[in-house]
């Protein structure tokens, strides 16, 4: 079973859902149909909205009430660390409850990572299971702050046709802004010296500074 390797950002699943992995060669059937299949796209120069895109598959279990989507890679996501690369995990969830949700493993220094990690939501009617929205989000994680959004994508269950089993590349789309009036993060470190009653205070970095200046960047100047 897989949880969340970090409990503190992601709520657990309930009793009534289950994660697993499959192996790497268990295949889903292909469907081509409402716009699904396909492989990932190849050419052209890369804009601010493209984000890359991701690789998945979805099928329903009618015997077992079982939805069953298997997050497998993702291809040239955009570096979010001064590494040049990202650690990029991809959240699952069915909306608008956000209850049902879990998450892949986290790829280090990737940008094209492969989970090839399957999730069941179990004891879910199909019914039940149309009103629902699929959200795959990918972050990025960072270690000492908040983990980045790297982008998302929203697949309407509502339409599909669950007599068949569907494997789909789809572009990502870019984040929304989580805070309209966001200033920026900062990362430092504190270390207080017991003997000479001193605190050290080490400003690390700092990211998605607002503009606040009409030459569109900031001094700096603290």
């Amino acid at each position: 079973m897989i949880r969340s390797p970090r409990a503190r950002s992601e709520p657990s699943p309930r009793p009534m859902m289950r994660a697993r992995q499959n192996s790497a060669g268990d295949e889903y059937a292909v469907n081509g149909n409402n716009g699904y299949g396909g492989g990932p796209s190849t050419g052209g120069n890369r804009s601010s909205e493209d984000v890359g895109e991701i690789h998945f598959s979805m099928k329903y279990d009618f015997q077992q009430n079982t939805f069953v989507v298997r997050v497998i890679e993702a291809k040239r996501l955009p570096a979010k660390d001064f590494s040049g690369f990202s650690d990029p995990y991809c959240v699952v969830s069915l909306l608008p409850k956000d209850k049902y949700k879990l998450q892949t493993k986290i790829k280090k220094r990737t940008l094209n990572p492969r989970w090839n990690e399957s999730f069941l939501f179990e004891d879910f009617p199909i019914e039940k299971l149309k009103t629902r929205t699929l959200h795959l989000h990918v972050f990025d994680y960072d270690r000492f702050s908040r983990d980045d959004p790297i982008g998302e994508l929203f697949i309407p269950l509502q339409d599909l046709d669950f007599s068949q089993n569907y494997d789909v590349w789809k572009p990502l789309l870019p984040p929304k802004s989580e805070t309209k009036n966001k200033y920026g993060e900062i990362l430092l470190s504190l270390k207080y010296h017991v003997t000479a009653s001193q605190l050290t205070v080490n400003i690390i970095k700092c990211k998605d500074l607002r503009i606040q200046d009409i030459a569109t960047h900031s001094s700096g100047k603290g």
